[in-house]
């Protein structure tokens, strides 16, 4: 009897052990930067996944998968060090100029790429609007400067906030009036629409026009002065089950808690798109767009956006 009753307690303690062994195996761990999101910008719950793609030193993008506020959300973060690399403003053929026409972000690209550039990561960049004055038909709503060249200074009303590199190489966010002293010192500007921070501090956004208070395909930037860092965040939308969205205030704590001093939103809706570097086997660099953009037709054709690449020397 004796000896039943201490197999009896082994195999028991044999079965608590691997099943505490099962349970610690499936306890999720996750980056640095996902684990500050969701302790700091409180709209983060469960997280269903993550996955990391580091495309240089300085160049690493974030695939998270999770809930908020009761429903699935899906959205990538680039986190780039301005000490490493640098940004320009993109357009269909890389050239200073309105786009004639408008094309999809890879082509931007590539474009870029034709041309010299190292190209690592990209998004979408300013609103658009339609008009029959210029060639192409359309024009971006704010402030628009590529290599040093000054496409439009002008911008529709509310479309004041803009992400900035001087000639010197130092970027910047904010808005219209923090440049227009130094108009003649900027290298690269895009415009945007809807200040998320200010000076460290977060804001509160109310606006029909962007819907900002409604779950939406989101895009936006921020920068951390402090370090250097630069973060593209690029939500999906509209696609119930995958990704429904966040509102521009969801937003802003995402950046609030990546300690970011300013940051922006940019273009939304069918026009959110994120493309990373991908070397084919053969050699040939292309640029998949990693998100879902949410209009059925796919990728929505822009006018200008933002790539991060190489420092030219």
């Amino acid at each position: 009897m004796k000896l039943y009753k201490i197999i009896t307690a082994l195999l028991l303690s044999s079965i608590c052990i691997l099943s505490c062994t099962s349970n610690d195996e499936e306890e999720k761990t996750f980056s640095n930067l996902l684990n500050t999101l969701k302790s700091g910008s409180g709209i983060i719950g469960e997280v269903y996944s993550e996955s990391i793609n580091s495309l240089r030193e300085g160049v690493t993008v974030f695939d998270i998968d999770f809930e908020s506020e009761g429903e699935r959300t899906h959205m990538f973060v680039a986190q780039v060090d301005l000490n490493k690399v640098t940004i320009v403003a993109s357009t269909p053929n890389d050239k200073p100029e309105l786009a004639n026409p408008d094309a999809i972000l890879p082509v931007h690209a590539g474009a870029a790429e034709g041309n010299g550039k190292t190209v690592w990561v990209g998004v979408n960049g300013d609103y658009w609007a339609e008009t029959s004055s210029v060639p192409g038909g359309l024009v971006p709503m704010g402030i628009f400067y590529k290599d040093g060249v000054a496409i439009r200074t002008t911008y529709y009303d509310q479309h004041t906030e803009v992400i900035y590199k001087k000639k010197d190489g130092s970027v910047g966010i904010g808005t219209a009036t923090d440049i227009f002293p130094y108009l003649d010192d900027m290298q690269e500007v895009i415009g945007g629409r809807g200040l998320l921070i200010k000076d460290n501090v977060q804001q509160i956004l109310s606006d029909e026009i962007t819907q900002s208070t409604t779950r939406y395909p989101r895009t936006g930037v921020g920068i951390n002065n402090n370090t250097k860092t630069l973060y593209f965040i690029v939500v999906d939308g509209r696609q119930q089950g995958y990704s429904s969205g966040l509102d521009l205030n969801a937003l802003a704590s995402l950046f609030h808690a990546l300690n970011c001093t300013d940051a922006i939103a940019l273009d939304g809706g069918g026009s959110s798109t994120m493309v990373v570097r991908k070397v084919k086997p053969d050699g040939l660099v292309t640029f998949p767009i990693v998100n879902k953009p949410s209009d059925t037709d796919g990728a929505r054709t822009i006018s200008n956006g933002i790539l991060v690449i190489d420092n030219l020397q």
